[in-house]
């Protein structure tokens, strides 16, 4: 069983070197096996054996939108700073630990 929301992502280097798309233009699938990020024109699946970490960004007290998670991985073919951000993101959340990833502050 997987979960799907809808949200924000920043794909690129880092933070500042990055292409943002703004909600709604940004989904993320939750599954045991993987984590998949889809933005007009490309989806991005990241296979659980190539997360390394999932971190929450912003604070717990943000506005909507600016709370989300950061995906480390291993994948050469991915951009390495990969932000999801949503305005549901203790739903997010949840998702991710019912799935079995680790969240890290």
């Amino acid at each position: 069983m997987s979960f799907m929301q809808t949200g924000g992502a920043r794909l690129g280097r880092n933070f500042w070197w990055s292409i943002n798309w703004t909600w709604p233009f940004a989904t993320i699938e939750i599954d045991s096996d993987a984590l998949t990020i889809r933005v007009p024109g490309a989806t991005h699946r990241l296979p659980r054996a190539n997360v390394r970490s999932v971190a929450l960004w912003g604070p717990d007290w943000a506005p909507p939108g600016f709370s989300g998670i950061v995906v480390g991985h291993d994948l050469a073919e991915l951009p390495p700073y990969v932000l999801f951000w949503s305005f549901r993101r203790p739903a997010l959340v949840e998702a991710l630990q019912a799935a079995g990833y680790s969240i890290f502050r």
